[in-house]
């Protein structure tokens, strides 16, 4: 029987391949996310740690198995192909698109969906040495040009009876199961964690179903069909079972937002007691921001004011929406400002507040914000904010967040008529290989 571990991140699957001293394995990749890069890549990280298990020898090919919705969308696959340039296209056909990683590797990548996994792997992998490796996010996000999941009206699109049905064969075979939950990062909706517990579940041969998972199922469908009365019964319902007790309290909190606020609260207040770790997607208004959907943002900011309107993480994006927006910067924003700190936003207040206050002509201040937040970073871990998930590197690569910060102070100054500081800075950002055509512009 394999080995199955349920982990946060999905990079933590590569620590678990090598303590288990896996080699030249056949990896099933079930995700909406490919998880290697086609560039340059060092640090390992939730984006290109199956580049470092290749390099590494763990695995030799990888079968990325990805939503039936997007291996069907022409459109979709002919993107995924072009992106892939540094790969040797072998083999495309109805079932699978085979690749070597280069001309030079007999690595092989396969893109296939669940229906055609089995024709895809006939003849084309032989290796028995199987590992199966899945991210909960691939049930609710069935489209690998999304990066997340709220960008699609969230439902499944594939439930979890299916999909195990669909790999029982590799499951017998397998000698270890990685589960992501992914919720770091937004990947996926807190109201869909409960799927990694029902999965695994299901994996380790017991029970698929439980009366808790139904509710669930069943107060999603009703939230859908904006039945909200009937959803909070049903979210309630779920809260007696453990592995449904978090998105349980975010499902009975979403529904009783317009019928009893009160009910909301106690939700959120429980939620801050339990999970207080999860705030920032209590609401998925991170997604939404993240990819420029404004209005949807500020309507759901809106109704998570109505649960707690002094939480530090909705009035943060609530100046997220402003600076997405560009409003006419005048003395609205103050009010959210005054309830953010940066302490308890480990100082994306000030990063955020730097393209506010260039927008509004504060150049001094938005330098002041920049040395804050590139002092913090100085002796801190990289905050999730900046958007570098990683489970093995804290300390020393904050992604591209000081080339970026030493971009806007180059900015700042060259606005304030400072030329000397201006160059100096974007010398910095060109050097660091930070190609922000502004900042170029700069030197010119």
């Amino acid at each position: 029987m394999a080995y199955l571990y349920k982990i946060d991140n999905h990079d933590e699957a590569y620590r678990i391949w090598s303590d288990n001293k896996i080699k030249e394995a056949t990896l099933l990749h079930i995700d909406t996310h490919r998880d290697f890069v086609d560039d340059e890549y060092s640090y390992i990280s939730i984006g290109n740690f199956l580049n470092h298990a290749w390099d590494n020898e763990i695995v030799n090919d990888i079968i990325w198995i990805i939503p039936d919705p997007s291996f069907s969308n022409e459109k979709i696959m002919k993107r995924a192909i072009r992106g892939l340039k540094k790969f040797t296209l072998i083999e495309h056909d109805y079932n699978m698109i085979r690749f070597h990683r280069d001309e030079n590797s007999k690595n092989q990548l396969v893109i296939t969906s669940l229906p055609r996994v089995e024709s895809a792997m006939d003849n084309k992998i032989t290796n028995e040495n199987i590992l199966i490796d899945i991210d909960v996010d691939y049930f609710v996000n069935p489209y690998i040009d999304l990066v997340y999941s709220n960008c699609y009206k969230n439902s499944f699109w594939l439930k979890c009876e299916e999909f195990i049905k669909s790999i029982q064969n590799y499951i017998e075979k397998c000698r270890v199961i990685t589960v992501s939950r992914s919720i770091w990062g937004g990947y996926t909706p807190l109201l869909y964690s409960f799927i990694c517990e029902q999965l695994c579940s299901a994996l380790m041969s017991q029970k698929l179903k439980n009366s808790g998972y139904s509710c669930l199922e069943a107060g999603i469908n009703c939230l859908k069909t904006n039945d909200a009365k009937q959803a909070a019964i049903l979210f309630n319902n779920s809260l007696d079972y453990p592995e449904c007790y978090l998105s349980g309290l975010i499902g009975l909190m979403y529904s009783s937002i317009y019928n009893d606020v009160s009910i909301s609260e106690k939700c959120y207040d429980e939620l801050l007691s339990s999970y207080a770790e999860y705030e920032p997607y209590f609401f998925p208004a991170h997604s939404l921001i993240n990819n420029n959907h404004a209005a949807l943002a500020e309507k759901l900011i809106d109704n998570w004011f109505k649960v707690c309107s002094h939480s530090e993480q909705a009035n943060l994006y609530k100046l997220k929406v402003f600076k997405l927006q560009k409003y006419k910067f005048d003395n609205n924003y103050y009010s959210y400002l005054e309830r953010v700190s940066d302490e308890k936003t480990f100082f994306e207040k000030s990063y955020v507040m730097v393209d506010i206050f260039l927008e509004s002509g504060n150049y001094e201040e938005a330098i002041n914000s920049c040395e804050k937040v590139l002092n913090y970073l100085k002796t801190s871990k990289s905050p999730l904010w900046i958007g570098q998930i990683s489970s093995f590197e804290n300390h020393k690569n904050h992604g591209q967040i000081v080339a970026v910060l030493f971009g806007k102070i180059a900015l700042a100054n060259f606005k304030m008529g400072k030329l000397n500081n201006a160059r100096k800075y974007a010398k910095i950002c060109k050097k660091i290989g930070y190609l922000n055509e502004r900042v170029l512009k700069i030197l010119d």
